[in-house]
Parts: structure tokens; sequence; C-alpha cells
């Protein structure tokens, strides 16, 4: 963090504040630069382009179309616009110099690429001062390297952001000014020149301002409702997103701010917001009611619902789950649920099922020697089931062939992570579910099998049996359900031994990683004890 009570932070603008990732790539395909189904990134295409005899020329022309006739379809970066509502909150300047000719090379039509680049900025609220509150006249833009690295000098940035290492590298940079590159990680020459290097903005935002104050958050939320807002609360014990309750007027509300996109790119936001708003539309009270979104700050906005987390599940409360999931079943085949991306991790073939224990177990691999206890039981103690469940077990996916996707008629909408881990208590013992940031369509073996698995909650045996034998009812529509839960009983428990060693990943306390082996660990038994789903868990099976 500088130390500084008020800073001068100049920003790079291509590829560090407007993001292009998907432009390039589109526009390539609509130039014919590369085939339609081409799927790539910027330096991707680059690299194809550059390799080319005439490469350079047809590179330095799709820069010229991307950057100017369709400037107007970048993004903003996520998070870019919670920095820059802490440094306007702050009360600090902000300068924006880019290296921007006036014209693109190559561009018959001679878009002023510059003009392009302000009225962007305009678009995206960088000069309202309801919105970030740049000065416009500091905005610069040079026509070549050199007159950039001058104009950061002659401004006396504290601080200056750029996703090129080349400008940092350039003996010509000021010394006196904090080098941020912006970008994944680097090779040694290319870290030697930065004083910080990240890919995500909330971590940037934290090297130059420090953590979060509750008055950050506030500002942002203030942003969103454009109204000012009472009182701001964090919630404790959020696994994932942090929430927080804010209060405005008498009003309560609950505020999520999502995971770091760019850590983990799953759209958690958007797959929250289209769940939210299509349960809504069709009349399911019992969830989150959405209030507003805010994508640039990864933000969104719920009505608060007063309630206790469930301590005891009671048989009525698995009627309660049984009842959500049978209504999510009857509404998986109208034309509005059609439209759902898979949910998050589906599970529609023998094939996803393995690739993901496979990769979960593959991140684990990488860092166990860092972690002794948990390279011995990868080794030791799950590997030898893992083997064994994969030499030994039949068809996962009974009447299909490994790779082939369970069929739409078979499949059904899922919050994906279900389970009274994410339900809260009304006072009338009612219960109203939450947290649809992975909603979306997958096997209904799934959804069942991970709510038996999850170590969120337990079940009684009656319970277990209840829910298993009411699932196969509700899916009665697929004969085979019956044999691949069967079948993939043990492989889920596999799976879940590897979530919960993610935090092996994270930094988190020796406390918490000894508990979550030790959970991993009971699973694994249960594994070993139970290669099939217990008779007891259902006559249906």
């Amino acid at each position: 963090m500088f130390p500084k009570s008020r800073l001068r932070v100049g920003l790079d603008f291509d590829n560090t504040l407007a993001c292009y990732d998907q432009v390039f790539g589109a526009i390539a395909q609509e130039m014919s630069l590369v085939p339609s189904d081409w799927i790539g990134s910027k330096s991707e295409i680059r690299s194809v382009l550059r390799g080319r005899p005439d490469g350079e020329r047809q590179w330095q022309r799709l820069q010229g179309q991307v950057y100017g006739k369709y400037m107007h379809r970048a993004t903003i970066f996520p998070e870019v616009a919670n920095f820059l509502l802490r440094l306007k909150q702050r009360g600090d300047q902000v300068f924006i110099v880019s290296h921007k000719t006036e014209f693109g090379h190559g561009d018959d039509e001679r878009i002023p690429l510059r003009h392009e680049a302000i009225r962007w900025m305009e678009e995206h609220c960088f000069f309202d001062e309801a919105g970030f509150a740049v000065d416009r006249d500091n905005v610069f833009f040079a026509e070549t390297r050199a007159d950039k690295i001058e104009r950061v000098a002659e401004l006396r940035c504290d601080v200056f952001i750029d996703d090129l290492w080349e400008v940092f590298a350039d003996p010509n940079f000021p010394r006196e000014v904090r080098r941020i590159l912006f970008g994944r990680s680097v090779e040694g020459k290319h870290q030697a020149i930065s004083d910080y290097c990240s890919p995500s903005w909330r971590e940037i935002s934290r090297f130059v301002l420090g953590e979060e104050r509750a008055d950050d958050v506030k500002g942002w939320i203030e942003n969103i409702l454009d109204q000012e807002v009472d009182v701001v609360t964090e919630i404790e014990g959020r696994a994932n997103s942090q929430v927080y309750r804010v209060e405005y007027r008498g009003t309560a509300y609950a505020v999520k701010w999502y995971p770091d996109l760019a850590f983990d790119s799953r759209p958690r936001l958007l797959a929250e917001q289209e769940a939210c708003e299509f349960l809504t539309n069709q009349s399911l009270d019992n969830t989150s009611e959405l209030v507003a979104v805010a994508a640039p700050l990864n933000i969104a906005i719920f009505r608060w619902i007063e309630g206790s987390r469930v301590a005891d599940v009671g048989d009525q409360d698995v009627e309660s789950a049984l009842r959500f999931v049978e209504r999510l079943h009857e509404l998986s085949q109208n034309k509005p649920a059609m439209q759902f991306r898979n949910a998050g991790e589906a599970c529609l073939s023998e094939d996803d099922l393995w690739a993901q224990i496979d990769t979960k177990r593959g991140r684990l691999v990488e860092i166990q020697q860092e972690f002794p206890e948990l390279g011995r039981y990868l080794d030791k103690e799950y590997g030898p089931i893992h083997k064994n469940c994969r030499e030994t077990l039949g068809p996962l996916f009974p009447g299909l062939n490994h790779s082939d996707k369970l069929p739409v008629y078979a499949q059904t909408l899922s919050p994906s992570d279900f389970g009274f881990h994410n339900a809260l208590r009304l006072l009338d013992r009612s219960l109203t579910w939450l947290d649809f940031e992975y909603f979306g369509r997958d096997d209904p073996a799934k959804l069942i099998l991970d709510f038996l698995w999850h170590p969120g909650f337990s079940l009684t045996a009656p319970q277990q049996a209840r829910w298993i034998e009411r699932c196969i009812e509700i899916f009665s529509d697929d004969d085979n359900l019956p044999a691949r839960l069967r079948a993939c009983w043990p492989v889920y428990g596999l799976r879940w031994c590897l979530i919960l060693l993610n935090v092996f990943l994270r930094d988190e306390s020796a406390e918490l990683r000894r508990v979550r082996l030790q959970k991993a660990q009971t699973v694994l038994e249960k594994i070993k004890e139970e290669r099939l789903i217990p008779t007891g868990y259902g006559n249906g099976l």
C-alpha cells in the first residue's frame, strides 16, 4: 500500500482498462483472417497472423479495425470500476496516457482512433460525476511510446499501470514512478522491471490502496443504487463471495461481491442473475429476490431475507428440498429453460465426470510437495481407491458411450450447489433457497448424489431413503437413472474428497486444512465400506 494520502495514478488504456479479449477473435473471423470456428486470445491471433508472409500488415489492419470501427465492442476489465471508484472517493488524481495514433494502420475508412477511445470512455461513465469523475483534460494520447513515457514523467505520477512490460523496460521511464504490470505471471526479465505484477484489478487495487474498507463498499453500493445508504456490515462465514448487509431508509439488502474473475472466470454473477430472474418469472417465491446488478463492479444486490442457518435438518426440510427439485424439473423442458447453459461443473457424460476428477486431482498433485500430509493422503489413501474404482467399475452412464452426452429430455435444471448449506430458515420454519451462481442444466444423478455426499449437512438414514425414492419418482422419465445412481455413487464420493481439499489451493489456516483433510479421509472410508449406494437408501435402487 502506498503511504501518500493523495496519489497521482497513471493508467494505460488499451488492454489495461479496455478489454478486447472477445473482440479480436470475432473481428478476425469477420475479416476472414481466421476460420469461423477459430478460438484464441489476442496474442494467439497475433502469432498466427505474423507467421504468414503478409502477416504483419494483416495484424496491423486487424488492430486498426478493433481499436477504431469496432471499439464499441470492447468491455471494461472486471473491477477496474471498483478501483476507479476507490480513487474517486479518496480524492486521488487519475491520468490516462495511451500510445495511440490518430488513425489505424491499414484502415481505409480512416476511423479516428482517439475519438473512438474518448467516446468509449464516455459510454462507460469515465467523465461523469456520478461515475468515475475522471477529468477529461487528464486523458492524453501519444504518437509514440517515447512520447507516452515523456508524458508520464511530466505528470509526476506516483504509480503507472500498464499491460506492456516494454514500457517499463525503457531506460527513459522515470525511476521515481512505481511500475505495476497488469497481466499474468511473467518471466524473470519482465518481472524485474516492475514493482508489482498481477492479472487482477482487485489485487492491484489492494496493492495500491490497501484492503477494502466499509467506506469503499458503501461507495460502490451508493454508485449502483444512486442513493446514499445508512449502514454497511460484512456478513461472516461465506465461503466464496463476500456478502454485506446494507440498510437504507428502513429497508435491508444483501450485497454479494463475487470472486475475482481474474482467477475464476466462471460467470457466477451472470448465472445467478439469469437464474433469479427466471425463477421469479416462474413464480418460485422461496428464492432470492434480485434488486440490482452491476457487472463491472462484480456485484449484485438482493432483498434481505431475515432468517437463520439450517442447523438441524427435519423431515419437513427434506420435503421442501424435494418440492423445489420437482418444480425445477417440471420447468426444465419449457422454452425459456432450454436457453440455459450447462450448470457449473455439469457432468453430462462419463468423460465429463472423470475429467473433472482428473483436473481436481492434478491441481493438488502440483502442490503436494508443499504439504507432506496432502501428499501422503493422495498417494497412500486416495490413490489406490481411485485406481480401483477406475479399473473395476462398469459404465457410469449405462446405455451411453463414454463421451455421449445425456439426452436433453433426461437433463434437469439444477442449482448445482444445492443443499441446506445454501438455505435460510424463516420464522415460520419454512426454507428459502440461496446461491444460484452455478445454476444451469445438469444430470439429475449429480444433483441427487451431491446432496447425499455434501459434508455441510447430515441426513438420517430414513431421510436419505426418502430423498432417493422420491427423486427417482420425480425423474421417472429417465429409465436409466437408478442404474446411473448405483454406478456413480463412489465416483461422486471421490470427487467430494478432492473438493474438500481445495483449501490447500488457497491461503487458508493449517487448522482448516487439517479439518478438511480429516473430512476427506472420512469420505474415503465410506467409499471403501460402501462401493454401492447402501440398499437402505431407497427401494428404487
